[in-house]
């Protein structure tokens, strides 16, 4: 998750909206300084049914208005530029 994060940032990715369903891995004490430093907003998403659609329906109702771009992705998935080393403008 650390380097899914600190990769984006090298290529111009501002901020996330991470949605956690159930993990075991300790997500919220990892992304504690990210959290801190407004890089992350994490969601413990503990909903029944389809999560990671409901996931997609709420970032994009809640927080689409903040932003030029939003990407809806596995931290698996990760973005490469083809014409530059950044996504910037």
């Amino acid at each position: 998750l650390e380097e899914w994060i600190e990769y984006s940032r090298m290529i111009g990715v501002e901020h996330f909206y991470l949605y956690d369903h159930a993990s075991s891995d300790e997500t919220r004490e990892l992304m504690a300084g990210y959290i801190a430093a407004d890089i992350v907003t994490l969601h413990q998403w503990e909903f029944p049914g389809y999560p990671q659609r409901e996931a997609h329906s709420h970032c994009t109702h809640r927080y689409a208005h903040a932003t030029t771009w939003l990407g809806l992705m596995d931290v698996d998935e990760f973005i490469v530029p083809a014409r530059s080393k950044s996504i910037a403008p």
